[in-house]
Parts: C-alpha cells; sequence; structure tokens
C-alpha cells in the first residue's frame, strides 16, 4: 500500500492519509463478498438446528460469499445447492469451502451473475427452486426491488424463501420492509399490487440478538439479526364456470421457465479457517 507520509506530518495527518488510502482501495474492488455476515452465520445456524428447511430440497443461495451458508446447507441434507455471487473469487472459495467439508457433490456455483443481468445457465437449467436463501443481500435499495422481481422466478409454487438481514444498518428496517411489501404487500392494497405482490405470505419471523458469536470470526458478530420465511402460494384451482369463452387466451406448446423439467445437477484468509471450524464443529455436534 503506497502510503506517501511528509517527515513533518503528525500522527493525526497520518491517520488521515491512511483511512483515505484504504477507502480508495475498498472503492477500488468489491470487498463485501470476504468477510462473515452476522445474518449467513445466523442462518446457517438455522440449518444445521433444523435441517428440515433444506433436507432433500433443492436450494439457491444469492451472495453466497465465502460459501459458509452453501455449505451447511448441504451438511444439513438440501438434495442440491446453487451458490450465486457477482464476484468470481466468492465462487472459487464457495467451491473451496465445500469440498473441505466434504460436500463438493451437492454444491455447485454460478457464474459471475449480476442480478440485473440475464439468469447464468446454470440457474435456468435448475428451473425453480424449493428453498431460496437471501443472506446479508439487502444493503442496497435497488437490489431489494430487483430481488422482488426474481423471486416469483426462481420460487416454485409452494416453496419457500429465507431472507436474513441485520436490523441495525443504517437503513435500519426500511429496506426489508420494502421487500416484503413487494412480495407479500399491504393488506389494504393487495387488489391493487403486481403478481409478485399477492405470490408469497409470511410463514414465520425471528428476532435474534446475537447472529452470529465472536468464536465465528464474522464482521461484528454481535448484531442483531432477523430470519423471515416467507412461501409461495399454490396457483389456485380455475373455476371454469365463472370464466368466459373470450376471456381463455390460446396456450403454447412452449414450455415456461417453471415448467422445465428439474433435475438435481451437482457438482462441484482467516476469516476462511474460521468458516471451516465453524461448520467442523455443526458437523461433530450432530
Amino acid at each position: 500500500m503506497a502510503v506517501c507520509r511528509e517527515p513533518s506530518a503528525s500522527g493525526v495527518e497520518y491517520h488521515a492519509l491512511l483511512q483515505a488510502e484504504f477507502s480508495r482501495l475498498q472503492d477500488a474492488q468489491a470487498w463485501y463478498w470476504d468477510q462473515l455476515w452476522p445474518g449467513g452465520l445466523a442462518l446457517a445456524r438455522a440449518v444445521l438446528e433444523a435441517p428440515e428447511l433444506v433436507r432433500q430440497q433443492r436450494v439457491l443461495e444469492l451472495g453466497t460469499g465465502l460459501g459458509v451458508l452453501a455449505s451447511c446447507v448441504a451438511l444439513a441434507g438440501a438434495a442440491s445447492v446453487l451458490a450465486s455471487d457477482v464476484e468470481p473469487k466468492a465462487l472459487a472459495f464457495a467451491a473451496h469451502n465445500a469440498a473441505e467439508n466434504g460436500v463438493a457433490s451437492t454444491v455447485q456455483t454460478t457464474s459471475a451473475w449480476d442480478w440485473h443481468d440475464p439468469l447464468p445457465q446454470a440457474v435456468v437449467s435448475h428451473g425453480r427452486f424449493d428453498v431460496v436463501l437471501l443472506p446479508d443481500v439487502l444493503y442496497d435499495l435497488d437490489a431489494v426491488e430487483r430481488l422482488a422481481e426474481l423471486a416469483p422466478t426462481l420460487v416454485r409454487p409452494g416453496g419457500r424463501l429465507i431472507v436474513a438481514d441485520g436490523t441495525d444498518r443504517p437503513y435500519g428496517d426500511e429496506h426489508c420492509s420494502r421487500l416484503l411489501g413487494l412480495l407479500v404487500g399491504p393488506a389494504a392494497s393487495l387488489a391493487a399490487s403486481g403478481p409478485s405482490q399477492r405470490e408469497f405470505e409470511i410463514t414465520g419471523r425471528q428476532a435474534l440478538h446475537a447472529g452470529a458469536s465472536a468464536d465465528d470470526g464474522g464482521s461484528a458478530p454481535s448484531r442483531p439479526v432477523q430470519i423471515i420465511h416467507l412461501q409461495r402460494r399454490r396457483a389456485r384451482p380455475i373455476d371454469a364456470s365463472q370464466v368466459k369463452a373470450s376471456q381463455v387466451e390460446p396456450t403454447s406448446s412452449t414450455l415456461t421457465f417453471g415448467e422445465v423439467q428439474r433435475e438435481g445437477t451437482p457438482a462441484a484468509a482467516g476469516s476462511f479457517s474460521a468458516a471451516c471450524a465453524l461448520l467442523h464443529a455443526a458437523a461433530d455436534a450432530d
């Protein structure tokens, strides 16, 4: 790190220069992926303590980072886990983490994926998922809007969306409430909401005062976390007697995204060491 310091610079000036250089390096390269965040750790613990959440399920994780949660989901008995991230280095770490924990045959990674881009082939080939996990990914309000748009595409009818987010962030509960408003919709305005706003319902909510412990080596480990469980509503049968012939649109023989045949496709720093220790300890405890 090239930090210039004049001989006459005081300690305060030196510290300011150091902070400025650190900020520059942060802005120059994405770094969120290489930390263990409380929401992801809390959700990892949740699936290890209640493996029925993911057992024999086809799971997608958005924003996998080091892949700790993906490996925990595999250890809990998921049929398959697809881990995604926008950062290629994160995907490499996630794959290595899975191998270190003996679940490389269950955990697969996507290509680097910005959610505003088209779905990666690995996501498309899976069809809709039984469970989609959103750990610590609501810090950007634009991302919240996009995640609400993607949710009905990614979660099968009857499937679950599980959100884990810190509740002490600068934006408070605003981003999480926005996501829930888009997916579930205020009760008073459901009739006027878009399709995605009526397709999910909240089935559970936990507020944790210690989402991660200091032993986990996470970023600000004692921060409070909330975990929210949502289920996508199943399509209601149409009463043919209530539908006029003129309202029925011609059907197409082309399969929709949700009708693509589902086939499980197994594939393939200090905080990383802490992640492996956490997983091994959890596996031994079982």
